[in-house]
């Protein structure tokens, strides 16, 4: 299960994404839909933690995402394959963010 609690993204004084509340679980499909600038990109990039949230925070399967947890990304990339890792994406470096990898491959 993919928990989303009271996400949150600001940019100074821009709000991206404002305490959105979701929950997905195994199994279920999902779609992000709104206009330009509604925040659909940002909360993917919370979701994939290249991106941190201001506020809130991602559940996965009950325990709070953050970058620092290897473990917990290896266990979404078999529970729930693709949300996580994309094949040939193993590196922030693939997505513009220098520094080390981010995700390692299963």
């Amino acid at each position: 299960m993919i928990e989303f609690r009271e996400l949150t993204k600001k940019y100074g004084d821009f709000l991206a994404v404002d305490h959105v509340g979701l929950t997905i679980e195994t199994g279920e499909f999902f779609g992000l839909l709104g206009p330009n600038g509604a925040g659909k990109t940002t909360t993917i990039g919370m979701l994939s933690t290249l991106l941190l949230p201001t506020e809130g925070q991602v559940l996965i399967d009950g325990e709070p995402l953050t970058r620092s947890a290897a473990e917990l990304k290896e266990k979404n990339q078999r529970g729930h394959p693709g949300i996580l890792h994309a094949p040939g994406h193993e590196h922030g470096r693939d997505h513009g963010v220098p520094g080390a990898p981010l995700f390692h491959a299963a």
